[in-house]
């Protein structure tokens, strides 16, 4: 349970981050410079930073290998590809009923 719980927590932040009009200024106003401009675009970008950052929160996968960063960065793959897929498939990428040919 608590991992669904991370999964939708991971996911509404980086949704909130990249695509949300409530973060559009400070998001525009970051996006001058390039580091951001190309993160705050990026849903699997933004969404590894967000897992890595949920890490130091309560991880569902606190102590998998023993030493913190390792920790946060499998946190931070594992909720990027997560946020990516779910954001595929809200966007009718993945799952569609509609027929590509």
């Amino acid at each position: 349970m608590k991992l669904f719980f991370f999964f939708f927590l991971a996911y509404g932040i980086t949704s909130f981050l990249v695509e949300s009009v409530m973060f559009s200024k400070p998001r525009k106003w970051l996006s001058k410079n390039e580091f951001f401009d190309l993160l705050l675009r990026c849903m699997f970008c933004t969404g590894f930073w967000v897992g890595a950052g949920l890490h130091y929160y309560s991880s569902p996968f606190n102590d998998c290998f023993g030493n913190v960063w390792p920790n946060a960065v499998f946190d931070g793959f594992f909720f990027a590809a997560t946020t990516w897929f779910l954001s595929k498939i809200e966007d009718g990428t993945i799952f569609s009923s509609k027929s590509n040919t």
